[in-house]
């Protein structure tokens, strides 16, 4: 109950499988589970580096809102989104596994959002948009698989008019 304590002081974004799981995964044992040693012997100092760098804490992006919102042209405007990102550890002891990707959503509209670009770079250039008004965000995935949820709200909206 020691060493199950520790993990969760140190990490208390695992749930409490991942807990089990970490005291298991370290513990020394010959072969897996035996009716002497149970799963084995605890190892307090594997399980702990190892729920350190196990990463439940999703990852975070916002689309960069633009200066003007309101761009005028011709019928159609060339646009390009920029946004950052970033997976934090939620403590200084925990280390986050990094961001692997970013989706980029597009709603035109009153429509629905299309997701419209993945990938990793900041930056994504639309080929050209009619007039209208245009809301993005973004959604980041970290290496360790944790997706970010959805904003209630657009990070940016662009209005286009001719």
């Amino acid at each position: 109950s020691a060493v199950a304590a520790m993990v969760g002081a140190l990490n208390p974004f695992l749930p409490l499988s991942d807990r089990l799981r970490v005291i298991k995964q370290t513990a020394s044992r010959s072969g897996g589970w035996s009716f002497e040693l149970g799963w084995g012997i605890l190892n307090a100092g594997r399980a702990v580096e190892l729920a350190r760098r196990t990463d439940r804490l999703g990852p975070n992006s916002r689309v960069t809102p633009r200066r003007g919102p309101r761009l005028r042209g011709a019928s159609k405007v060339k646009v390009r989104i920029n946004w950052t990102g970033s997976d934090p550890a939620g403590r200084a002891k925990l280390i986050a596994s990094g961001i692997r990707s970013f989706d980029l959503y597009m709603k035109k509209g009153s429509g629905s959002y299309k997701r419209i670009r993945i990938g990793t770079k900041f930056s994504y250039a639309l080929p050209k948009l009619g007039r209208g008004t245009y809301r993005f965000y973004t959604r980041a995935l970290d290496r360790a698989g944790n997706r970010e949820p959805a904003p209630r709200v657009a990070d940016d909206v662009v209005i286009i008019k001719p």
